[in-house]
């Protein structure tokens, strides 16, 4: 089966979940923001929804006592309609000075997947070929 490229909305979204990682990047995410407060569970939060012109918007739910992202809400537009992402961020550790989730699920419409990181290790070489293209599954043994 050939790789499946990401484009429009999914490839938006997937920006968006990776500055999410690097929270310097994160008011580049979109160009107007409001906040409002809630709760998530027993926490208080503060969303930040940004939005661009002709994309659907983001929401940003940083915990209140920690300033920690707790929670990532992304939209696509489908022909069927908007359709939401939910990634909850917890368990948060220390690598090398910064605070950084160890677990987080991500939630759509028909799914969900638990990740859960044994170890993070901060700036550490990795060989460029990790990033090349896969070969086709026939050439792999």
């Amino acid at each position: 089966m050939p790789l499946m490229p990401m484009t429009g909305d999914n490839l938006t979204g997937l920006k968006i979940e990776a500055m999410a990682c690097f929270p310097g990047q994160l008011k580049s995410i979109a160009a107007n923001w409001r906040s409002s407060t809630t709760s998530i569970g027993d926490k208080d939060v503060t969303v930040l929804q940004g939005t661009n012109p002709r994309q659907p918007p983001v929401n940003l739910y940083f915990d209140q006592t920690s300033g920690l992202l707790v929670r990532l809400v992304r939209f696509n537009d489908t022909p069927i309609g908007r359709v939401p992402t939910q990634i909850d961020y917890t368990e948060y550790k220390e690598v090398a000075g910064v605070k950084l989730p160890n677990k987080w699920t991500s939630t759509w419409t028909d799914g969900q997947v638990h990740w859960e990181m044994t170890e993070i290790q901060a700036n550490v070489q990795i060989d460029a070929a990790k990033f090349g293209r896969p070969a086709p599954a026939a050439m792999r043994k």
